[in-house]
């Protein structure tokens, strides 16, 4: 039986498990125990202060709001992925998108999406556009450049 829609564990011996079954499983886990609006790994200060930027300007958590699909919550998680990419550092180095995936909670493809989103928006809505000059200058105040 292989069900994991239920709250009871069912323990598939290993020659049974396919690597379908092994990827849903840990899906249902990591979805189930992850805690809602805490980045739960190690990541550079840097984060933290976008997180709270973002949240003051927009007036929406980036990071709870990852499992909403209304306008204002992705377009606040859209501009803290689009900040991250391009000022955030370790080691040195840009972050991968892997790690900023890990950070979001959410996968690549995403990231790629809101950063399309972000320059689209920015072309077109004057007010996306004041919102992102707005965070801009905390960036320009710490006198930090893009990587």
């Amino acid at each position: 039986m292989r069900n994991f829609n239920c709250r009871v564990a069912i323990i598939v011996p290993r020659h049974l498990k396919t690597p379908i079954d092994t990827y849903r499983y840990n899906r249902l886990i990591s979805r189930k125990y992850q805690p809602k609006g805490v980045i739960s790994i190690q990541v550079p200060d840097l984060v933290h202060k976008i997180r709270n930027w973002v949240e003051k300007e927009t007036g929406n958590d980036p990071i709870n709001s990852c499992k909403d699909r209304h306008g204002p919550l992705v377009e606040s998680r859209q501009l803290f992925i689009h900040f991250i990419k391009k000022y955030v550092t370790e080691n040195n180095k840009k972050l991968a998108d892997k790690r900023i995936a890990s950070i979001i909670g959410k996968d690549r493809t995403t990231l790629y999406h809101s950063e399309k989103c972000v320059l689209n928006h920015l072309s077109s809505e004057q007010k996306y556009r004041d919102t992102y000059d707005r965070i801009e200058a905390y960036f320009i105040a710490l006198n930090l450049e893009p990587v």
